[in-house]
């Protein structure tokens, strides 16, 4: 059997090579009093259209639930950085939001995951393990601050010194002990610039964001309503995403450039809006299933749009 020690050195020599902004270890446990935020989040209607968080709120109490992975013991958490040069002002770029400009960061953080996962099986044989980005029952921020990446602030989203908050997550359980982290510990201090920056009062920093307010989800999920009337809230603003709290953020101050996985994509810089809204729909179709935008669909993407240029 690998040594928690061993399998420590080879978790740290994987997440180097695949070139990982940040990367921790927490041993699994069950998330008691986490669980009952979120449950109490549900409670108050926060939650909004996510009802799978309903459905699926036994799970999230811990990845060793069989739903997930039985005999989980140990969280490997990585972070991207997602900070490139911005797109021309003007462009489509500059009006979608940072994680949508370039590939769809799924697949990109995924990709480096199972390159970890494989290497690890080479090093613990019958070793088992599952990879989540935003795809699982995983309370991924919760458990990037047990692993010592960061902190979630009070905009819900997970802060990292030296890195922000404009990152992307994801992770690995495997059914083997690994030696852990320190859990990050609390650095927004009495700072309350991203709730006072948010146009839609989302934010009311007990970093339980209410997705039924918030630009983000209401702009960039499958599941909102699409009769929703975005044309107040948009105007001047973001088509898809929102990243007005974390640019009021004193951590996303003067950060170094990231990961160029997640260079905008060319029609993001050398197309304008107006040109997009121009396409027929299977090439505009065409052009966003290379990005995060895919999920939503070129054509509640293009809905954003319009209400964004009013």
């Amino acid at each position: 059997m690998t040594s928690p020690a061993a399998l420590r050195q080879a978790v740290d020599e994987l997440a180097v090579e695949a070139r990982c902004a940040s990367w921790g270890v927490s041993l699994v446990e069950p998330l008691v009093e986490e669980h009952r935020l979120l449950l109490g989040w549900i409670q108050s209607g926060r939650h909004g259209s996510c009802t799978y968080l309903e459905r699926r709120a036994d799970i999230l109490l811990s990845p060793d639930h069989p739903g997930f992975l039985d005999g989980a013991r140990s969280i490997i958490m990585i972070s991207l950085s997602i900070v490139r040069p911005d797109p021309p002002p003007g462009s489509l770029g500059a009006i979608v939001a940072r994680h949508a400009r370039g590939p769809d960061y799924h697949e990109v953080v995924a990709g480096r995951l199972r390159s970890i996962l494989s290497g690890l099986k080479v090093r613990a044989a019958g070793l088992h393990g599952r990879v989540f980005v935003d795809t699982a029952p995983v309370m991924e921020k919760v458990w990037a601050q047990r692993a010592g990446l960061g902190w979630i602030g009070r905009n819900g989203l997970l802060v990292q010194t030296g890195l922000g908050s404009f990152t992307v997550l994801g992770g690995i359980a495997i059914d083997a002990e690994v030696e852990p982290d320190r859990p990050a510990v609390d650095g927004c201090g009495d700072c309350r610039k991203c709730v006072d920056a948010c146009p839609a009062s989302a934010i009311t920093g007990d970093r339980l964001v209410d997705v039924r307010a918030c630009l983000s989800r209401l702009t960039s999920e499958a599941d909102v309503p699409p009769g929703a009337d975005l044309s107040g809230r948009l105007a001047g603003r973001s088509a898809f995403g929102c990243d007005l709290c974390q640019e009021a953020c004193p951590h996303n101050d003067a950060l170094a450039s990231g990961d160029p996985g997640f260079e905008p994509l060319p029609f993001m810089r050398q197309m304008s809006a107006q040109e997009f809204l121009a396409l027929d729909e299977k090439r505009a179709g065409a052009l966003v299933e290379e990005t995060a935008i895919a999920d939503t669909g070129a054509a509640r993407f293009r809905q954003n749009l319009a209400a964004a240029l009013r």
